[in-house]
C-alpha cells in the first residue's frame, strides 16, 4: 500500500500545472491525432502537437475473460491502474510526461514463466502446468522541447520497472527494467513544411529466477526456440536439490526517424523509420543460450485533403533471425552457433479520417481503415530446409467513430470501434522437434487464435462534469467483445471491460 501512495505522490508532482480547462474533450480528438503517431514520436515535432494544456489523473479497474486466447498470456485476468499524464505548452517551451502504477493478475498462463513474452519471443522459458502470474509495474516518463527561431530541439525519456511471479513450483520470479531515450530536432526549411530527425535508444533487461519450495517436488522446464521447438541442452527437470534456474534477457534497440510535417491545412505528411534490435538470452553460468536479431523498416504517407479530412498509407516490413548456441553435454565449451529461426512480417494499412459538426453542441469524427498482415515463421534444419513453419495472411476492415455532446456544465462522449479480420490463407507444419505436448497445448491454440476470422467491437462512454473553468471530474467505461467463427471446441468469444474515475485540469 505504501508503494501505491508513493507512486500517487510522485505522479501528482509530475503533473502539476496551471492549465485552463477549455471544455474540450481531448479523448474525442485523440484517435485523429494518433493517426499521425509516427510524427509525434520525434520529441521536437511534439511541439506542434494539436494540444495546448491538459492534465489528467485517474484510477481504473479492468478485467477480461477469453475463451479463445494466446495460451502464454492466460485466459482471464484483472488489473488495477493509476495513471497521470500532463501536457503543458508555454510560448517557446513544451513540457509533457506521465506516471502510472499497475497491479494485476493473469490466470491460466501456460507454456510461459516470463513477462513481456511478445518482446522476448521466440526464446521463451516455459513449463506445462497452467497457473496465475501476478505482476506489479511502475512507469515514469518526461519530455521537453525548446523552440529557437525556426528550429526546435526535443528530448524524451521513460523508465519502466516491474516484477512478476507465480506461487506454484517452479515459482518464477522476474524483474524487469526498461529505459528509453529519444532525442530529436526539427526545422522549418520550406514555407509550409517542418523537417525533423530523431534517434531512439531502448535498453531492456529481464532477470528470472526459477526455484522450488517443495522438498520432494520437481518441474519440467523447457527452453523454447520458436514454434514449440525445445532446446535439448538446457531443457531439464529441476528439483530443490539441484538448484533451479537463473536466466537473463538483454535487449538493445536503436532507431532513426526522418519526417516532414506540414504547417498549413492542405499538405503532405511523410515519415521514414528504421530500427534494429538484438535480444540475448543467457543462463545462470553466463553462457549465451540464444540470440535474436530483428530489423524493422516503416514508411508512412498522409495527406490533408481539407480541414478535418485526412488519408494515410502505412507500410511496415520486419525480419528476424534466431541463432542457437550449442554446447557439449557438460556445457563446458561451445560446439557451434547456427541460425535456425526466421520470422518475416509485412503490414499495410490504408486509412481515411474525417470530422464534422452535427449541430451547435454536437460533433463527430470517424476513421475508416483496411489492414493487410502477413506473418511467416520457420524453424530451419540445414540451410533453408524448413522443419516447422507457419504462414498466416489476414485482411481486416475497421471503423471507428466518436460523437461528443456538449452541455452547459458537462460533456458526454460515445466511441464505437469495430473491426472484422478475414483469414486469407494459413499453413502450419509442426514436426517431431516440437517439445512434448507443444503442438496440442501451445502451437495449435496460438495458431488458431492468430488465424481465425474475427469480429471485434468496443464501446467507450465518457462523462465529464466541469466543476469550474479549471477542473473537471470524469467517469469512463468501456466494454469490448470479440467473436471467432473458426473455433471447433467450446465457446468462441472474448470479453473485456474497464471502469475509470478521474480528474482533469
Amino acid at each position: 500500500m505504501n508503494k501505491i501512495i508513493l507512486s500517487v505522490i510522485l505522479a501528482l508532482i509530475c503533473t502539476m500545472g496551471n492549465a485552463q480547462n477549455n471544455r474540450t474533450n481531448y479523448e474525442f480528438q485523440k484517435d485523429q491525432i494518433d493517426l499521425f503517431s509516427s510524427w509525434w514520436n520525434n520529441p521536437a515535432m511534439r511541439f506542434h502537437y494539436p494540444l495546448e494544456e491538459l492534465t489528467e489523473v485517474s484510477l481504473s479497474q479492468s478485467a477480461y475473460d477469453n475463451n479463445v486466447y494466446n495460451v502464454q498470456k492466460g485466459d482471464k485476468g484483472n488489473n488495477f491502474d493509476f495513471l497521470a499524464n500532463s501536457f503543458i505548452k508555454k510560448q517557446n517551451k513544451l513540457f509533457y510526461g506521465g506516471a502510472s502504477y499497475n497491479n494485476g493478475v493473469q490466470k491460466n498462463v501456460n507454456w510461459n514463466t516470463l513477462t513481456d513474452i511478445n518482446r522476448l519471443y521466440p526464446y521463451i522459458v516455459a513449463d506445462t502446468i497452467p497457473d496465475k502470474m501476478r505482476k506489479e509495474q511502475y512507469y515514469f516518463s518526461g519530455g521537453y522541447a525548446q523552440k529557437m527561431n525556426e528550429s526546435v530541439l526535443g528530448i524524451f525519456a521513460s523508465y519502466t520497472a516491474s516484477t512478476s511471479y507465480d506461487r506454484r513450483d517452479p515459482r518464477p520470479y522476474n524483474k524487469v527494467f526498461d529505459l528509453q531515450l529519444t532525442g530529436g530536432v526539427s526545422r522549418k526549411l520550406l514555407p509550409d513544411y517542418n523537417f525533423g530527425v530523431s534517434v531512439f535508444f531502448d535498453k531492456y533487461q529481464q532477470d528470472q529466477t526459477l526455484s522450488l519450495f517443495k522438498d520432494n517436488g520437481s518441474a519440467s522446464v523447457f527452453y523454447l526456440r520458436g514454434l514449440g521447438v525445445a532446446d535439448a541442452t538446457y531443457s531439464t527437470v529441476i528439483t530443490k536439490t539441484n538448484g533451479g534456474a537463473d536466466n537473463t534477457y538483454k535487449q538493445n534497440c536503436y532507431g532513426v526517424n526522418l519526417s516532414m510535417l506540414p504547417l498549413n491545412q492542405k499538405r503532405l505528411y511523410l515519415s521514414l523509420s528504421a530500427s534494429t534490435n538484438n535480444l540475448e538470452l543467457t543462463s545462470g553460468n553466463n553462457q549465451t543460450v540464444s540470440e535474436y536479431d530483428k530489423k524493422l523498416g516503416k514508411l508512412e504517407f498522409a495527406y490533408k485533403i481539407s480541414k478535418g479530412y485526412n488519408i494515410k498509407l502505412l507500410g511496415e516490413l520486419s525480419k528476424g533471425d534466431g541463432t542457437e548456441f550449442n554446447y557439449d553435454i557438460s556445457k563446458k565449451y561451445l560446439l557451434n552457433k547456427a541460425k535456425k529461426f526466421t520470422n518475416i512480417s509485412q503490414f499495410l494499412q490504408l486509412a481515411f479520417a474525417g470530422e464534422m459538426n452535427l449541430g451547435s453542441k454536437i460533433k463527430a469524427n470517424f476513421i475508416l481503415s483496411s489492414d493487410y498482415h502477413s506473418l511467416e515463421e520457420k524453424y530451419l534444419k540445414i540451410g533453408n530446409a524448413s522443419i516447422n513453419n507457419k504462414n498466416i495472411k489476414n485482411l481486416s476492415f475497421g471503423f471507428l467513430a466518436n460523437v461528443l455532446k456538449q452541455y452547459e456544465q458537462s460533456s458526454l462522449l460515445f466511441k464505437l470501434e469495430t473491426n472484422y479480420r478475414n483469414n486469407l490463407s494459413k499453413e502450419l507444419n509442426a514436426g517431431s522437434l516440437a517439445a512434448d505436448k507443444a503442438v496440442e497445448q501451445l502451437v495449435m491454440p496460438n495458431y488458431t487464435f492468430q488465424s481465425s476470422n474475427r469480429l471485434f467491437a468496443d464501446l467507450l462512454i465518457r462523462y465529464d462534469y466541469f466543476i469550474n473553468e479549471k477542473y473537471a471530474l470524469f467517469l469512463k467505461g468501456n466494454f469490448a467483445y470479440s467473436k471467432f467463427n473458426q473455433i471447433d471446441t467450446g465457446e468462441n468469444d472474448n470479453k473485456a471491460y474497464s471502469l475509470a474515475i478521474g480528474l482533469s485540469f
